[in-house]
C-alpha cells in the first residue's frame, strides 16, 4: 500500500485468464506498443461532467513532459473517439500513462498487462527552486509549520516523490521539486500522476474522477475544515493521535485515497479510505474502521478474499477519542490488553513493570520471542516516558508509545541525549586492596580522603601517635578508617577524642565495605531502588528496579552503585535524573 512496497510485476496473459490475485489489492494496466516503445495505459470510464482535457491534465508522465505526444498516443489507442472534445458518460477509453522500454517484439495477437499494488493518494504541489532556497525552508513555508512539527514520515514521502534529489542539502535554482501535502490536512488530490523512474506505478484518483459519488469525506486532521460534524472531529482527533504511533507496532494508518479490489468480469470494488480508514500491519493484518457508513453490499466478502486476516471495527462517532482508541487497540491485541504487567527480570538483573492504558503481547510465531507493547495517552509532552529508557526497553522487545492529543505537536520523534557511560570502580579481592578500594569509593562519591595521616590520642594514660586514613564527612565530622590496626579500648579512646571510626575487617568484600561506609557517613540509600520512567501518575508510569545502591545526599549528586555492568542507556536514564553511575568491577 505504500510507495516503498510497490513492486512492478509484468505478466503476459489473456484478459479471460487473469492470475489468482495475491493477498493485497491490485490494479491492472494495459501495455500497448507505440512505435518502438511500450506505453502503460489505464482503462478509464468517462463520468458525467468529465472533459477530455481535464482528464489529460491529471494523467501520466507523458502528459506532464510532452502534452502533444500524449494527445497523439491517446488518439491512436482510442480510434472510437472521433472528436476529442466530445466524450460521453459511460465511454471506455485508454489513458496513456507512461512510456517504458519495450520488452521483446510486438505481438498483435495477445494483450499484455501490468499488475501493480494500489497505494493511497500522494498529494503534492510542484515548486521551482529559487536562488537562496533550501529544502527545509521550502517545506516549512509551504506547510506553515516549524521543522520540529513535521513528522518524519513526511520527509520519507518527500524523498520518494523526488528520486532525482540525491542529496537534500544540494538543490539548485530552476530545479523542479514535488512538495507533498500533509495527509492530515485533508486536501484533495491535484497535479499529475507521479510515476517512479524505476517503472513502479502510483495509482491516484481525483475527486473530479467521480469515484466519491459526489460525497466529500474527511481524513485524519481535517476536522478544521468547514462542515465537519463534531462526531467526525472526534474520529479525526483519534486518528491523528493514532497515526504517529502505529509505526512502532509495524503498522500504518491509511486514511486517504482509494483501494481497488478487482472482481473478474465486474466493476472493481472501491474502498474509500477517507470514509473507511484502514490500519495495515507488516504481517498482513488489516483493520477497517466502520463509523456507521457501512460497506456496500458484497464489498466485505470481496475485501476479505484479498485481506486475510481482516477485522472490521465498529466505531460509534459519538464515542470519545479515548474510547475509539480503546476499540482499535483491543482489536490489535485480540482483546488481551492489560493495564499492568510485571515482566521477569532481565539477564542484567533489571526488573520492569509496565503500566499504561493498553499493554499487550505479540508473537510472530509460536517459537519466536515475545514482543510487548505499552501504550499510554498523556496530556503534555513533559509526561513522556524517558527516551533513554524507551531505547533500552526496545532492545528487550518492549515497545513504548506515549500518545499526545492530536494538534499538540507532540507526537514527534524525541531527540535523545548521548548515553552516559558508567564510571568504573575497581575492586581486587584481598586485604591488600581494601584500603585502595575505600579511597577510590569515597572520592568517587565526592568526599575528601587522606591516607597515612598522623593521628594522636590518649590511651591508658599515654599519648599514642600513629598513622591512619581519614575520611572527611560533612559538617566537619572526620572518620578514621581502620583496617585492623586498632583493638579494644583504643577504638573507644579514638571516638572519645571527637572522631568517628569505622573498622574494615580482613576478608570483608566490597558489598560489606560499601554498607559500612554509607552508614558511617550517615547518607540515605536504597538497596535495589525502583525508579519511575515518566513524570506522571504512577498508575500509568513504567517502573524499573535495578540491582545496586542508590545513594541520595542533598549536598551532592546522587550516586548509583552497581556490582553488575549497567547498560549505557540505563546510565543515560539515571543521568536524566541527576544520578551518577559507579560500576564496581571485580578483578582477580
Amino acid at each position: 500500500m505504500h510507495l516503498t512496497k510497490v513492486v512492478l510485476i509484468a505478466i503476459a496473459l489473456t484478459l479471460s485468464a487473469l492470475p489468482v490475485w495475491a493477498s493485497r489489492p491490485y490494479k491492472v494496466y494495459t501495455i500497448k506498443r507505440y512505435g518502438s516503445t511500450d506505453i502503460v495505459c489505464e482503462p478509464y470510464r468517462v463520468h458525467r461532467g468529465d472533459h477530455i482535457w481535464e482528464i489529460l491534465r491529471r494523467k501520466g508522465a507523458i502528459a506532464e513532459s510532452n502534452f502533444p505526444k500524449f494527445v497523439s498516443i491517446l488518439k491512436r489507442f482510442n480510434s472510437h473517439i472521433k472528436d476529442v472534445n466530445k466524450i460521453y458518460p459511460g465511454q471506455r477509453i485508454l489513458i496513456p500513462l507512461k512510456q517504458i522500454t519495450a520488452k521483446g517484439k510486438a505481438d498483435s495477437n495477445r494483450r499484455r498487462y501490468v499488475t501493480v499494488p494500489i497505494i493511497p493518494d500522494v498529494l503534492y504541489s510542484n515548486y521551482k527552486v529559487h536562488r537562496g532556497d533550501c529544502l527545509s525552508k521550502i517545506v516549512t513555508r509551504h506547510l506553515g509549520l516549524s521543522i520540529n512539527q513535521i513528522p518524519e514520515e513526511y520527509f520519507q514521502t518527500l524523498r520518494r516523490l523526488n528520486p532525482h534529489i540525491k542529496n537534500v542539502n544540494r538543490i539548485y535554482p530552476g530545479q523542479n521539486i514535488r512538495i507533498p501535502e500533509l495527509a492530515s490536512q485533508g486536501l484533495f488530490p491535484r497535479g499529475p500522476l507521479s510515476i517512479d523512474p524505476s517503472e513502479n506505478l502510483v495509482s491516484r484518483k481525483s475527486k473530479a474522477d467521480g469515484d466519491f459519488g459526489g460525497t466529500q469525506t474527511a481524513s485524519a486532521g481535517s476536522a478544521a475544515r468547514k462542515g465537519i460534524l463534531p462526531s467526525e472531529q472526534r474520529l479525526s482527533g483519534a486518528l491523528g493521535m493514532l497515526s504517529g504511533s502505529l509505526a512502532k507496532f509495524g503498522a500504518r494508518l491509511l486514511d486517504s485515497g482509494i483501494c481497488y479490489f478487482p472482481v473478474e468480469q465486474k466493476q472493481d470494488i472501491k474502498l474509500d479510505l477517507a470514509a473507511f480508514p484502514v490500519i495495515e500491519s507488516d504481517d498482513g493484518r488489516h483493520l477497517i474502521l466502520d463509523t456507521g457508513r457501512h460497506l456496500e453490499q458484497g464489498a466485505e466478502k470481496v475485501i476479505r478474499s484479498f485481506w486475510k486476516p481482516l477485522s472490521i471495527i465498529q466505531i460509534d462517532p459519538k464515542d470519545s477519542a479515548r474510547t475509539m482508541l480503546g476499540k482499535i487497540f483491543d482489536a490489535i491485541s485480540g482483546n488481551k490488553a492489560r493495564h499492568v504487567l510485571k515482566l521477569p527480570a532481565f539477564d542484567d538483573g533489571v526488573q520492569v513493570t509496565l503500566r499504561g492504558d493498553w499493554i499487550f503481547e505479540q508473537k510472530d510465531c509460536p517459537d519466536c520471542p515475545a514482543r510487548y507493547y505499552c501504550i499510554t495517552l498523556i496530556d503534555n509532552p513533559s509526561d513522556r516516558t524517558s527516551p533513554m529508557l524507551q531505547a533500552y526497553l526496545a532492545e528487550k522487545n518492549i515497545i513504548v508509545s506515549d500518545i499526545l492529543p492530536a494538534g499538540t505537536g507532540g507526537n514527534k520523534r524525541v531527540n535523545m541525549q548521548k548515553t552516559a557511560p558508567a564510571e568504573s570502580l575497581l575492586w581486587k579481592a584481598g586485604v591488600s586492596d581494601q584500603e585502595g578500594f575505600v579511597s577510590r569509593l569515597v572520592q568517587a562519591m565526592g568526599y575528601p580522603y587522606d591516607r597515612h595521616v598522623p593521628l594522636s590520642f590518649q590511651y591508658a594514660g599515654f599519648e599514642v601517635r600513629t598513622m591512619t586514613n581519614l575520611l572527611h564527612a560533612d559538617n566537619g565530622v572526620n572518620v578514621v578508617v581502620d583496617f585492623g590496626n586498632f583493638y579494644g579500648e583504643a577504638k573507644s579512646a579514638i571516638e572519645a577524642s571527637g572522631l568517628k571510626l569505622v573498622s574494615i575487617r580482613p576478608g570483608e568484600g566490597s558489598l560489606a565495605i560499601v554498607h559500612k561506609i554509607l552508614n558511617i557517613l550517615g547518607v540515605s540509600f536504597n538497596e535495589n531502588p525502583t525508579l519511575f520512567a515518566a513524570n506522571r501518575h504512577v498508575a500509568k508510569s513504567i517502573s524499573v528496579t535495578i540491582k545496586g545502591f542508590l545513594v541520595s545526599d542533598p549536598d551532592r549528586a546522587s550516586i548509583f552503585l552497581s556490582w553488575m555492568p549497567v547498560d549505557p542507556r540505563l546510565c543515560g536514564f539515571l543521568s536524566e535524573r541527576g544520578v551518577k553511575v559507579l560500576e564496581i568491577q571485580e578483578a582477580s
